[in-house]
């Protein structure tokens, strides 16, 4: 059985997580020199993509294209996005625009993967909005705490920082 293939043009490190995620599931990658907004949607079309992973810098991009409307974006069944937060305004707009297929995963390198993130159904603007300004759910093995200082935690509903790590 074939499957459709992913796409992915993030450069360095999360190049492996983007390919990996494909691949474990038999498909296919497809792979970009860089990132731009018309070449990605033209092989989102052509190649009938399911799965991309990004950054919130190229899905505004995406957004901001003024012509997103001429490609069929109807393949993708999830659109990764990661690294960096995203405002609620850009989640809204990209769920209007593709979806209910964004995913959010909230981690770093260092610690060697995801510590937080946000479900496709955790992304409805209409239903859940209150949940679009959030690093998301912890992982399984993820402690997570939002913090003013290293030492005092941040109140329910405040912005902060966001550390996590590993339980023991």
């Amino acid at each position: 059985m074939s499957r459709p293939p992913g796409l992915v043009d993030v450069q360095h490190q999360h190049l492996g997580q983007g390919c990996l995620s494909s691949l474990c599931r038999g498909g296919t990658v497809v792979l970009h020199q860089s990132f731009d907004p018309d070449a990605w949607l033209s092989t989102v079309a052509s190649e009938g993509i399911n799965y991309a992973f990004t950054v919130p810098t190229m899905v505004y991009a995406l957004l901001d294209h003024g012509h997103i409307d001429l490609y069929d974006t109807s393949s993708l069944q999830t659109l990764f996005y990661g690294a960096v937060p995203m405002t609620p305004a850009c989640i809204a707009e990209a769920w209007h625009v593709f979806g209910p297929v964004l995913l959010h995963g909230y981690g770093q390198t260092e610690s060697l993967g995801m510590g937080a993130g946000l479900r496709k159904d955790e992304h409805d603007p209409v239903q859940r909005p209150d949940l679009l300004a959030s690093c998301g759910r912890p992982v399984a093995d993820a402690s997570v705490e939002i913090s003013m200082t290293r030492t005092r935690l941040c109140r329910q509903g405040r912005s902060a920082s966001c550390a996590y790590g590993r339980r023991r």
